[in-house]
């Protein structure tokens, strides 16, 4: 058994070990305008965080509430993660453009989007972990050489599970609501029964609308215990398995919409859910 320790960077970047001079957004910045636009905003549409049952009104895209603490180098976050930021926004234009396609066909095919379609897969998924190893700083956990390998050209990955998923009760809600959304789970972690400085896991995840990126970050994770974890890598599309929590939802749904193939999310047993990524990546391991 592996763990994953705490660990505080004390101002050094947790990608490149030069200064961290550099505050990440949590959602990225042209998510936020694009669906909340700019200050001022009138009183009713004021853009406001939740959280812990509370609410906090958010000034605009770049207040403080929105961003990590100072973690990342700015050479690192501003030039040499251009292309995954790139890959990124190309990826969220095509999801938000297409949605009812994809909630009917539940994979994307990246030559549909880019013309080098494997390296921007990559590239986006590179994105996912550049804000991943943004928060285990921020929350005073180490990021493993793993991922940072990944960022800096390698073509696979291990220690960190990532899946897409399309969230059918906030498609109901935000058709009905007609509001805007953008998500981040809290980031829960399970430790050493007999040490609690020894992490086992971390989990976590951050959303776009209807759209979740699920994780669970673990050195125990490797395409040995994730069969198909490696060839996930070298396919140049994604699956996206619809989940929804309520009953009600199925009833909401549009006719075309309700006989796709669909999975029920048990918020009572989430980190279940997350260990069942092993099936999401089986696939790959028979092709």
């Amino acid at each position: 058994m592996k763990y994953i320790n705490f660990k505080n960077y004390n101002g050094i970047c947790w990608w490149s070990g030069n200064i961290a001079d550099s505050r990440e957004h949590k959602y990225k910045k042209s998510d936020f305008i694009r669906h909340f636009g700019t200050p001022p905003y009138g009183s009713i549409s004021d853009p406001a965080l939740v959280k812990d049952g509370k609410t906090k009104a958010v000034n605009g895209p770049k207040a403080d509430i929105l961003k990590f603490k100072k973690n990342i180098n700015a050479k690192y976050n501003n030039e040499i993660s251009q292309p995954f930021d790139f890959a990124y926004s190309k990826f969220i234009e095509y999801f938000e453009e297409n949605q009812k396609t994809i909630l009917r066909n539940q994979r994307i095919d990246f030559s549909t989007i880019f013309e080098n379609p494997l390296a921007d897969k990559l590239n986006l998924i590179r994105y996912i972990v550049k804000h991943i190893g943004c928060r285990l700083s921020d929350n005073n956990i180490e990021v493993d050489r793993s991922l940072i390998d990944f960022l800096n050209g390698k073509d696979t990955l291990d220690h960190l599970c990532i899946t897409f998923h399309i969230s059918l009760d906030r498609h109901v809600f935000l058709k009905e609501a007609e509001s805007p959304y953008l998500g981040l789970s809290p980031l829960d972690m399970i430790v050493n029964e007999n040490d609690n400085s020894l992490i086992h896991h971390v989990y976590g995840n951050f959303s776009l609308g209807i759209l979740d990126f699920f994780y669970i970050y673990s050195k125990n994770i490797n395409n040995s215990e994730y069969p198909g974890l490696h060839n996930y890598f070298k396919y140049p599309w994604i699956v996206l398995t619809p989940i929804y929590i309520n009953q009600k939802t199925l009833s909401s749904l549009e006719p075309e919409l309700k006989d796709i193939k669909k999975a029920e999310f048990d918020k009572d047993n989430y980190l279940s859910f997350f260990f069942n990524s092993k099936n999401y990546f089986s696939w790959y391991d028979s092709h």
